[in-house]
């Protein structure tokens, strides 16, 4: 292979130029280069089919967004600030009443409640003695009639709150056979 003649005379010449020489030369040639018109931009742009920006348009914003992230400073800062309100809401968010569940339960029972009675009513008791006397007694039925005619029932809260007085009252009824506390 051949040494070209021009790799050769190039060798030379580049320990002729110093450094002056070099900047002088560039700047010279930048000087004669003259910068390209915006509208050379623009109209690229629109070739390779990118949006152009404009000052009201939805990429100035997306741009000023990716800018604002673009610091990790501010990026990180603003995770901490989510991070503070999300701890903030978990921790005054309300908190529901403890509530369990058994297997054999029909409904849920919570644990803050009036105890509850099972109760089987005579075979002759009438709807409207019945409501009477839950009415009376502030009882009310929750479930029922299961297996052999049981109801569940529970007493209503009231300022004046008795409940032996009104469990009395319903063990002393002639429309009720059966009643004892649910466990």
């Amino acid at each position: 292979m051949q040494p070209n003649k021009n790799t050769s005379e190039t060798d030379k010449n580049r320990d002729v130029f110093d450094d002056d020489t070099m900047r002088r030369i560039l700047r010279e040639t930048a000087e004669e280069v003259k910068p390209a018109n915006p509208a050379v931009f623009s109209r690229i742009n629109r070739a390779i089919g990118y949006p152009e920006k404009t000052a009201g348009s939805r990429w100035s914003f997306m741009n000023r967004l990716r800018d604002f992230f673009a610091i990790p400073q501010l990026a990180w800062g603003f995770a901490a600030i989510q991070t503070i309100v999300l701890c903030l809401f978990l921790v005054n968010s309300p908190q529901k009443q403890q509530t369990y569940e058994v297997l054999s339960a029909s409904q849920v029972e919570t644990t803050f409640s009036q105890p509850s009675f099972h109760v089987i009513f005579n075979n002759t008791a009438q709807m409207a003695d019945i409501e009477s006397l839950l009415q009376k007694t502030g009882a009310i039925i929750t479930d029922g009639p299961e297996k052999r005619g049981i109801y569940t029932m529970r007493f209503k809260k009231r300022q004046t709150d008795n409940v032996e007085n009104r469990l009395e009252i319903l063990r002393q009824s002639s429309l009720i056979n059966f009643i004892e506390q649910a466990y």
